[in-house]
């Protein structure tokens, strides 16, 4: 009698434990936005922001154009309101993590782009992740395509067949 009490009690717990994945994205995505202090974004809000050049350059970059699977992206809260703020985007490659923000122009400034890349892996020996800041400059697709270019010679491999 005492087992079945027992079986019972268990699979109350576990229901309550068990989670859809869209419960699961949900309840993530939450936790990321208050870590960051930032708000989660999809891409097709950005042209809304003022970002329309940084959506479209994303999806050209994006496997099989898509954002939503392959890039975070979160964006200050009072871009919403009209004030002004960055747009941070962030994805991933087998041996590293990219970081990129974004500011607009305004009457003061070019605007900002900038990139950084974070080591996921730790080299033999080493308790730390490897960090290197890439090209950054005004808002523009001089600055995008310069990014672009260091984020393809980083992940680039050497040929191994050469003595």
């Amino acid at each position: 009698m005492k087992n079945k009490k027992n079986t019972a009690k268990n699979a109350a717990v576990v229901k309550e434990l068990i989670q859809t994945d869209e419960e699961y994205n949900i309840e993530l995505l939450s936790k990321m936005e208050k870590k960051r202090g930032m708000l989660h974004a999809h891409v097709s809000t950005l042209p809304k922001l003022g970002f329309a050049d940084l959506a479209k350059w994303l999806k050209n970059i994006a496997k099989y154009n898509n954002v939503r699977n392959t890039m975070l992206i979160f964006t200050d809260k009072s871009l919403y309101e009209g004030k002004g703020g960055k747009v941070r985007v962030t994805f991933f490659t087998g041996d590293n993590r990219y970081h990129i923000v974004a500011r607009l122009p305004n009457v003061i400034n070019k605007g900002y782009l900038g990139c950084i890349l974070t080591s996921r892996k730790s080299r033999v020996g080493e308790d730390w992740e490897r960090g290197s800041d890439f090209p950054d400059g005004n808002y523009s697709k001089k600055t995008w395509d310069n990014i672009i270019n260091r984020i393809i010679g980083c992940e680039m491999k050497n040929l191994q067949c050469w003595k």
